[in-house]
């Protein structure tokens, strides 16, 4: 990735409580957690960024973020979002009707 704005493959990732290693993009970092809980981080101008987050992954907690991205994906579950989008109506139409 150079530019990215959303991941299917990530979020598929997290589904299936898989942390990712991804570079550290803006989309990334909001995804990943700034203390990189669902995953590793590398910057683009390492010339061997990847190289040293593959390695650096040998020695992460990989079940606490295992289940920090088991988490994370259950708040993604359509019934959430339908919730979510059900109490903004709500809040709407609480403040357009009498």
């Amino acid at each position: 990735y150079r530019q990215v704005t959303t991941s299917g493959a990530a979020i598929l990732a997290f589904s299936f409580a898989i942390p990712i290693i991804a570079p550290r993009l803006e989309f990334f970092v909001d995804l990943v957690g700034e203390d990189q809980a669902r995953g590793l981080l590398y910057s683009l101008d390492t010339p061997h960024g990847l190289q040293e987050a593959l390695e650096l992954a040998r020695y992460v907690d990989v079940e606490a973020m295992r289940r920090s991205c088991q988490l994370y994906s259950e708040n993604l579950h359509w019934n959430n979002i339908a919730r979510q989008h059900a109490a903004v109506y709500h809040h709407c139409s609480d403040r357009i009707l009498p």
